[in-house]
């Protein structure tokens, strides 16, 4: 009797699990969702390369680009996906298995790692948002600064600060737990007291003891 071949984990992947990983190109993801109209300049841009101040503002975005921690966008990007994953899967009713999440871990490294090598993939996705919210001037002041020991220390220690901030504010919000708990709790007994309270008092007749009979 001839075995039947293994199976690769990604050919084993449940219909709920492929799902899931479609869901993820509709769901948003925090902090890193484009905006629409970042969105529309990226599918549209306008021809303005003849412009000086275009041709100024996009060396200083390459520099940007250029002067950023490529493996700490690398890492969020890659986090933020995987987030994704795990909550189409929670809205499917599921969860994926270690073995499924650690290919969907090392596959979307990979891919990530991949596209962010290439400057120009990673510039055309931050280029709308710079253009956005910062003119020519304070792109040069972002170049300047981020050029400046300062600057690189603190592309440095970017992770350490997103890491402990999260950290702090979770044990933060642990803190409010009790509180929170006990202001409910006084909220909901008070409402079952006042809706006791406007309830209508039996009639007394109703319990009255009945008269002797003469």
């Amino acid at each position: 009797m001839k075995t039947p071949d293994r199976q690769r984990p990604l050919d084993r992947l449940s219909i709920k699990t492929r799902v899931a990983i479609a869901l993820i190109a509709v769901m948003p993801v925090a902090g890193l969702a484009q905006t629409s109209s970042a969105t529309q300049a990226m599918a549209n841009p306008p021809d303005r390369s003849d412009s000086l101040d275009y041709q100024q503002a996009d060396a200083a975005v390459r520099k940007l680009v250029a002067l950023t921690d490529v493996t700490q966008l690398r890492n969020v990007f890659t986090d933020q996906f995987i987030g994704r994953v795990e909550s189409a899967m929670s809205l499917l009713g599921g969860s994926l298995g270690p073995e499924t999440m650690n290919l969907v871990t090392e596959q979307t490294r990979a891919v990530v790692s991949e596209r962010i090598a290439d400057g120009d993939a990673l510039y055309s996705v931050l280029a709308p948002i710079y253009e956005k919210h910062f003119n020519l001037i304070e792109l040069n002041q972002l170049v300047n600064f981020y050029q400046s020991p300062l600057g690189q220390k603190l592309v440095r220690i970017s992770p350490e600060l997103l890491t402990e901030s999260l950290d702090l504010g979770q044990q933060w919000g642990m803190s409010l737990v009790p509180e929170i708990v006990s202001r409910v709790r006084a909220r909901m007994n008070g409402a079952s007291a006042a809706s006791l309270a406007a309830e209508p008092a039996p009639a007394d007749d109703a319990y009255a003891a009945p008269s002797p009979v003469e």
